[in-house]
């Protein structure tokens, strides 16, 4: 199972359902949604005053409203029939019922921006106060919602959970894993030891074409956890890296011809990750290069005189990836198969940097600026009820 903000057991399930197209627009709402959250059927998202609304996902009816208000639009936790939501004041944790959205309590934690929950757990990442390091890591019991541990040592930026393993990695290209208890099992630093990394005798430190130790393009998104025994990291140079969690043993390494190791998604046993016009797929249990796929962009560029187009925020499904291009403010579905546009759609708002598409159910949801706009298949709502 993959574990990564956003990418949830549920979530991998509703996303492997046949689309079918062409899609038409079911439903616009003017509201802000950084993403979508979806849980058995109920579609949650803050409404003009700040409190979450719960709305059926087949009809689109209201449920009901939380009591709480002036919460953050983000990405909401299921914790034992309640959701937790965050406060905008002071980013303190409140818990609503799941049933109805009453008010339960306050808890002791404030959220930074990353949380995810794995097997009765909670992992948090929180600010230092007065510490060397800016962010810490902690381990929240979802049952009593007391700390069983925390983890301070690396400056981190992102982290993915699986049931064994916390994978850390900071954007200069430090990575550690910790085990389920939060003890260090090893670490890697590009910087200290590039040679680990090396492919053919390139040398990370020192690119000719400028991407060094300092490049961020090259180390930004979240690591990858696979099969609860492989760290997929991205490391200098546009490479990828699969890493034993158990040992740190590095298992293979993969440089990216013309996709950018950034703008990644990881479905079943396969990563995709995009360029401009340009798919690359890769088995996550070797680094062996399964398919390269080539845009077909005649669509767009018959429709919007688009011919080059470059996606970072997408999902895939068995048969489609679902992408959407903030530079040519654009939505579109490519079919894995044949790399072919088949079907795209221009909304009135300027898309964000955390609207990425999500499919459920035989609807395709694409959120942007102050609107989340919500597409059907031709073969209609699926109900997994």
């Amino acid at each position: 199972m993959i574990l990564c903000d956003g990418y949830t057991s549920y979530r991998v399930c509703e996303q492997r359902e046949l689309v079918g197209f062409p899609l038409t627009l079911f439903k616009k709402i003017e509201v802000c949604v950084p993403s979508i959250f979806i849980y058995e059927n109920n579609l949650y998202f803050p409404n003009e005053d700040g409190r979450l609304a719960c709305y059926d996902q087949i009809t689109f009816e209201n449920i009901w409203v939380s009591d709480t208000d002036k919460l953050l639009p983000i990405y909401p936790l299921v914790s034992n029939d309640s959701i937790l939501v965050v406060r905008y004041s002071d980013e303190k944790v409140s818990r609503i019922k799941l049933g109805n959205g009453e008010f339960i309590e306050n808890l002791d934690f404030r959220y930074s921006s990353k949380w995810l929950i794995n097997d009765e757990v909670i992992y948090a990442r929180g600010y230092n106060r007065n510490k060397e390091c800016k962010y810490s890591i902690k381990a929240i019991c979802s049952n009593t919602f007391t700390i069983g541990w925390e983890y301070s040592r690396l400056d981190f930026g992102n982290f993915s959970v699986s049931k064994s393993y916390v994978l850390l990695k900071s954007d200069s290209g430090v990575f550690f894993a910790l085990d389920k208890s939060g003890n260090e099992l090893w670490s890697h630093s590009v910087s200290r030891n590039p040679s680990l990394f090396e492919i053919d005798g390139a040398d990370l430190s020192q690119s000719s074409e400028g991407e060094g130790i300092n490049s961020f393009n090259t180390t930004l998104g979240d690591p990858i956890i696979y099969d609860d025994r492989i760290g997929v990291l991205p490391v200098l140079c546009n490479q990828l890296a699969g890493i034993d969690l158990k040992t740190g043993d590095v298992l293979w390494l993969r440089k990216l011809s013309r996709s950018a190791s950034s703008s990644r998604v990881a479905y079943g046993k396969i990563l995709y990750c995009m360029g401009e016009n340009h798919i690359e797929a890769i088995c996550l249990n070797t680094g062996g290069v399964k398919k390269i796929i080539e845009v077909d962009t005649s669509l767009l560029h018959k429709k919007l005189n688009i011919k080059d187009i470059d996606f970072g925020l997408f999902t895939v499904t068995d048969t489609h990836i679902f992408a959407a291009s903030q530079s040519c403010h654009v939505f579109v579905a490519i079919n894995l198969s044949s790399g072919v546009i088949e079907w795209f759609f221009s909304p009135e708002n300027p898309i964000g940097s955390t609207n990425v598409p999500y499919v459920s159910n035989g609807r395709v949801y694409f959120p942007c600026f102050k609107q989340l706009y919500v597409f059907e298949a031709s073969n209609g709502f699926t109900s997994l009820r």
